[in-house]
């Protein structure tokens, strides 16, 4: 339930959309190709600023090639938001802004906010107006939303506002409509991909793609309250002791065999195979270890049934 107090409200997107996300493929991928996408074996060593200084000039030079080259003759070819995205992703590589996640959908959103409010201005009698006089002010509010929106989704990245503000004052973008928000992704597409080659060279990009969280502590997880149920089911028979679940209770008989085993694991040796009374069966798997693991089965009968296995 939501706090009373505004100042404790939280919404957390990743709390929804993680569990659709899959883990990280990158370990099954050939590790010169996983290399290139930000994967490491082990923690990349950091570079000093000289170096880092080159591979940003590097990175940034040909960025922005790539987009003059690809929006050269198209209404985008005047765009400022590919400057200011060429200094969070060649430059601050750890910053969760010039992440993936953040490069790709903090663009596409506020550019689709920024095209949609100013399709909704154009519906008004005053239409004129805003294109001219009041631009600012469509222009103002899909910032304004644009902002709002990349935080509640977690996809803030600042050169996003400047694709907003563009879609509602740049007159060659305001006719183009639609369009300008598949543009504003390819661009961000390419500059990440020149990213990708340039800042792998001897740093790490990107951090994560998605979220910075474990996508596997679910299943993890899961993994664990199994294993533990497992844990709880078993009797565990060491050369210093035996420990058996609180639950199950064993009659004279099956205590006994059980210290006969701790008295074989004490003397060095268990035999492959040890049989009891009626009332347990026993397998041992292995000799010359330090204990052995029973697990409990049920039988058709009330009767319990030892299974034996190595202890690892």
């Amino acid at each position: 339930s939501m706090s009373s107090s505004p100042r404790t409200w939280n919404f957390n997107t990743d709390r929804y959309l993680n569990r659709l996300i899959p883990p990280s493929p990158l370990r099954s991928i050939p590790y010169p190709i996983a290399h290139f996408l930000g994967y490491r074996r082990t923690p990349p060593k950091d570079v000093g600023n000289i170096l880092g200084a080159v591979f940003a000039f590097i990175g940034a030079f040909v960025g922005l090639l790539a987009i003059a080259g690809l929006f050269n003759y198209t209404a985008l070819k005047d765009l400022d938001g590919p400057g200011a995205s060429a200094i969070l992703e060649y430059n601050t590589l750890s910053s969760p802004l010039a992440q993936p996640r953040n490069t790709l959908l903090g663009h596409a959103l506020s550019a689709t906010i920024g095209v949609g409010i100013t399709k909704l201005f154009a519906l008004s009698s005053l239409s004129h107006s805003f294109s001219h006089s009041l631009a600012y002010i469509p222009a103002a509010l899909a910032c304004a939303l644009s902002s709002a929106a990349m935080l509640l989704t977690n996809t803030v990245h600042p050169p996003g506002g400047a694709s907003a503000v563009l879609a509602a004052t740049l007159p060659d973008v305001i006719n183009m409509g639609w369009p300008f928000v598949g543009l504003v992704t390819l661009g961000s597409a390419v500059m990440l991909a020149v990213g990708l080659l340039t800042n792998n060279l001897m740093r790490r990009f990107p951090v994560y793609w998605w979220t910075p969280d474990d996508l596997r502590g679910g299943r993890e997880e899961e993994g664990d309250v199994e294993k533990e149920g497992e844990e709880r089911a078993a009797v565990t028979v060491t050369r210093e002791g035996m420990q058996v679940p609180e639950w199950l209770v064993l009659d004279v008989e099956e205590m006994g065999l059980l210290e006969r085993l701790r008295e074989r694991l004490r003397g060095g040796r268990v035999e492959r195979r040890v049989s009891g009374a009626s009332s347990a069966q026993c397998s041992v798997v292995s000799s010359h270890e330090e204990g052995v693991i029973w697990g409990l089965a049920g039988s058709s009968s009330e009767e319990g049934v030892l299974r034996g296995r190595e202890e690892v």
